[in-house]
């Protein structure tokens, strides 16, 4: 599902409640509980899109079986990046020297709860390595603080699709 608006609510202390839309992107921009991927490398961003989706579906009402959100989660990823599966697949083997099989188990660690230093090392050893390493380092270091914190890419917010 594609997020049409965002509304901020505030609850005030006496019960009263204002409603303010979202409107513009410079506030979503710079709030920083939410990760801008498009400030990151695309190899970073997919892969992150990936672990995040996956995360998020097995984390839901009516989880399915790892390998099962995981394949969905590549799907979403290459939609929302608007590239091919085969692009976001070759960014999580390829790109950074794992077969498939031990990339999915790192995932399926991650949805469980187990955030492997050795996965992270891995993406924090294949961030971009010119303009947007610091980018990718943070982006990286956020997810396995916070799986569930929000992530933007291109003006849509990733979740479960």
């Amino acid at each position: 599902m594609k997020i049409l608006k965002r509304f901020e609510v505030i609850v005030f202390e006496n019960g009263s409640i204002e409603f303010h839309e979202m409107t513009d992107s410079q506030e979503i921009k710079n709030d920083d509980s939410i990760l801008n991927l498009n400030e990151c490398s695309s190899r970073i961003a997919q892969i992150l899109s990936v672990i995040a989706i996956a995360n998020r579906i097995q984390q839901g009402q009516l989880p399915i079986l790892a390998d099962d959100s995981i394949s969905n989660a590549i799907s979403e990823t290459s939609k929302l990046f608007k590239v091919s599966i085969q692009s976001v697949m070759d960014k999580l083997t390829r790109q950074i020297e794992l077969p498939m099989s031990e990339f999915r188990a790192f995932v399926r660690d991650f949805t469980n709860g187990e955030r492997s230093e050795e996965f992270k090392n891995i993406l924090i050893s294949h961030a971009d390595s010119k303009n947007k390493k610091g980018k990718d380092l943070r982006a990286i270091e956020a997810i396995w603080k916070n799986p569930e914190q929000e992530m933007l890419f291109s003006g849509q917010f990733i979740h479960q699709q």
